[in-house]
């Protein structure tokens, strides 16, 4: 029987049933076939490729260079457990799991909940990554298959069986929907060494469980920057940061102030707002008094109405940024003329106009229309891709490539969506409208 001559062929020749003639086929066209062919070959089970396992590992121990550690010890470890490799009087070969020789990228695990509550929230996601998986690809990219798998109503003995299952057989896991559940599967997928991408995970500590846990935000210090850069730009302000008792100790407070610090400036005051008239009049003042600048606001947007009002009437001159609270929408029209010049961040990403049209036309039957949940699953199926196409074949070699290259933001596990064309825009109020900040200005 000849040697394939194609990556196609030798599939083709894989897919039919093991004899000494196929077999030495397949091993023939693997002397000469690529590293990247030989790994997707090498996603087939022993059942499926027989005879020819042992020569296919034989040629991609060969053809992978030590600079590849992770591809060459799944290898290594996997041609210690075909049976033909054994000989008589060899010791007993040691429990290889846990390096888990027949795991792929081409085998994405996605973990979502599948009933109850939870379940069109989960549908959404799993469609959007589906989606963003395909789309944009080469007409000649190898297929990435999806394991589905449910955790009911997030349920953790389900969550818990669903790693284990996808460990088996895949190299990186999308999921879970909640941050709780998420958490835990970053935590086991640290110690596997495989890598979890979270698309709707809202705590930032789960992109700090390991160096494979990414989420896609956005995160509280993506927006922080972006609306640094349109606010503080490169100078040193004096920065109060005023809202509601959770958000002036949020997340995203914390990563404005880190910003302030890290360009030179300082936060002269980290207080909530004050409720009554009086107190509020009395905060306005010693806030003029203080010397800030710039004022950070995290809370609802009627208490921003009252606190801009209340820097009105004490003569206050500071430049009011925040969160999408402040816009003059959500206040009354007789304040909106005290918002000029206030700016915000979005709190979700924006994809091009094409590209949004496109996530928004996906199926809706089931699932939720136009949603945030829909870009975070496209972003991540995208992001996914991205990183198989450019040539990682193991769970560190796809973190590597999904890594953003800020070092602050990667020590966070963000993804970097600026990839994928995601923007976070930045809006200021000019004549009682919101107006979006060009973005040679941010």
């Amino acid at each position: 029987m000849p040697a394939p001559h194609t990556l196609a062929q030798a599939e083709s020749l894989a897919s039919t049933p093991s004899t000494a003639a196929r077999d030495r086929a397949l091993t023939d066209w693997a002397r000469k076939a690529s590293a990247n062919d030989l790994a997707w070959m090498l996603r087939l089970t022993p059942v499926e490729l027989g005879g020819a396992e042992a020569g296919l590992l034989d040629a991609a121990i060969a053809n992978t260079p030590p600079s590849r550690s992770s591809l060459r010890q799944r290898w290594l470890a996997r041609r210690l457990l075909v049976p033909s490799h054994a000989h008589k009087g060899d010791p007993v070969v040691p429990d290889l799991a846990a390096l888990r020789p027949f795991a792929s990228v081409f085998r994405v695990a996605v973990i979502l909940p599948d009933s109850g509550e939870y379940a069109v929230y989960g549908s959404t996601v799993r469609a959007a990554f589906r989606a963003g998986l395909a789309r944009g690809r080469a007409r000649d990219a190898l297929p990435i298959a999806i394991d589905s798998l449910g955790t009911h109503d997030s349920d953790p003995a389900r969550v818990s069986a669903a790693f284990v299952d996808a460990a088996q057989r895949s190299d990186v896991i999308v999921g879970e929907l909640l941050s709780g559940p998420t958490a835990a599967l970053a935590t086991a997928a640290t110690a596997a060494g495989m890598t979890l991408v979270s698309p709707t995970a809202t705590d930032d500590r789960i992109g700090r469980i390991g160096p494979g846990v990414f989420r896609v935000g956005p995160a509280a210090a993506s927006r922080a920057r972006r609306l640094a850069d349109a606010v503080l730009g490169h100078d040193a302000h004096a920065v109060a940061i005023l809202g509601s008792p959770a958000g002036i100790q949020g997340a995203f407070a914390d990563a404005f102030a880190a910003e302030v610090t890290a360009r030179g400036g300082r936060v002269v005051r980290r207080e909530a707002v004050r409720a009554s008239a009086a107190d509020l009049s009395q905060q306005a003042k010693s806030l003029k008094a203080s010397g800030a600048d710039v004022l950070f606001w995290d809370g609802a947007a009627r208490d921003a109405e009252s606190l801009v009002r209340a820097l009105a009437t004490a003569g206050a001159s500071m430049r009011v940024c925040g969160t999408p609270t402040l816009a003059p929408e959500g206040m009354r029209s007789n304040v909106r003329a005290l918002l000029e010049g206030v700016t915000w961040v979005a709190e979700e990403w924006r994809l091009p106009a094409e590209v949004r049209a496109y996530v928004d036309s996906l199926p809706a039957p089931g699932l939720l229309r136009s949603s945030a949940l829909r870009i975070r699953g496209f972003l991540a199926g995208r992001v996914v891709a991205a990183a198989i196409d450019a040539g990682a074949r193991t769970a560190s070699e796809v973190a590597d490539r999904l890594r953003h290259h800020d070092a602050a933001l990667a020590a966070a596990g963000l993804l970097e969506c600026e990839r994928e064309g995601a923007t976070l825009p930045v809006f200021e109020v000019r004549k009682g409208k919101a107006v979006e900040v060009a973005a040679d200005r941010q």
